[in-house]
């Protein structure tokens, strides 16, 4: 064979290699393309049967800033908990989710005489819904945290990171809270449920409630694009990692407390984000020196506090895991 031909050959190779390679990536991206669209599509429908048609308008009701009051603030606690325990799914978080209804309709589903037929039916269609995107597991692009559920829980989540918020739609009742605490608030402050609220009052927390939703599924490529769905589970809080420590017997049933004790046992720990701070601690001594020390939460800290925070955490949590191995066994 003559060099000429030799090198037409390879050359003829190469090429067919690339267009190939093109032609797989064309694949991959028409596929997540697919995905996305279909994924829209089952949203699209399980919010229709759940709340009607969506509520497009934003309320013109003003949110102040006001800060909550120290009871409200115990109730947002669990919103920044769910964002900061990047961790396995929780069997609690799950728990809270389901409880604390995102909308006035489905939160009457406790009280059926409240609800009239066609509603009644919306519901019985919910419940008939397969299961399968209930056993979805995906992890939160930003935050790392696994999240298994529905739409619901996912739409939580993001809620919780972008601080999406409601005010009670009780008169002269100040208090502004997170979508999924609000049932709590209007039972523990004003003794009632969301269905017992007046017409004119429900339809303007409808309209909040709405709008949250919308917002978090503007955002939903960001917080879970289609590459984040993880995979499916046939079971419901089964950590298949042994719970005792190898080095010293202490039992640990989730991820978060689990990284907590490696963390202990290699005494690493976090620096303050507040400028100026040299206060070191773990996670949850963190939080609780930002709140004595400094009067924060969380979910307080301005972009760059937040931010350091957050690096200081992955970059601990990735040191953790690297050798998680070596305290907890599979």
């Amino acid at each position: 064979m003559n060099p000429s031909s030799a090198a037409h050959g390879a050359s003829s190779d190469h090429d067919k290699f690339l267009r190939q390679s093109q032609d797989v990536k064309n694949n991959l991206i028409n596929l997540l393309e697919s995905q996305e669209k279909l994924r829209r599509m089952m949203m699209n429908y399980s919010n229709e049967i759940i709340h009607g048609p969506s509520i497009t308008a934003m309320n013109n009701r003003e949110i102040s800033p006001q800060r909550e009051s120290n009871d409200e603030e115990k109730e947002g606690s669990s919103e920044e908990d769910e964002i900061s325990s990047v961790s396995s799914v929780s069997s609690e978080e799950e728990a809270d989710l389901d409880n604390d209804g995102l909308s006035v309709i489905e939160e009457g589903a406790s009280h059926p005489e409240a609800l009239g037929q066609a509603e009644k039916r919306k519901l019985r269609i919910v419940r008939d819904v397969p299961n399968s995107e209930k056993m979805s597991i995906w992890k939160c692009a930003v935050c790392g945290k696994q999240i298994k559920g529905n739409w619901r829980k996912r739409q939580g989540h993001i809620q919780a990171h972008e601080g999406l918020k409601v005010s009670c739609p009780v008169a002269e009742c100040s208090v502004i809270v997170g979508d999924t605490n609000l049932r709590k608030h209007l039972k523990r402050k004003h003794k009632m449920a969301c269905n017992a609220l007046p017409s004119r009052e429900k339809a303007l927390l409808q309209k909040e409630l709405d709008r949250n939703n919308e917002v978090a599924m503007n955002y939903e490529m960001k917080y879970f694009p289609p590459t984040s769905l993880i995979s499916f589970s046939d079971t419901t809080g089964k950590d298949p990692v042994k719970p005792f420590c190898k080095k010293c017997r202490i039992r640990c049933t989730q991820l978060q407390g689990r990284r907590n004790h490696v963390a202990i046992e290699l005494k690493l720990k976090l620096n303050c984000p507040v400028r100026g701070c040299s206060h070191r601690g773990r996670h949850g001594a963190i939080k609780a020196h930002l709140r004595r020390k400094h009067g924060k939460q969380l979910r307080d800290l301005n972009g760059t506090e937040r931010k350091c925070f957050d690096n200081a955490r992955q970059k601990l949590y990735k040191k953790v895991d690297n050798v998680m191995h070596q305290f907890f066994s599979q």
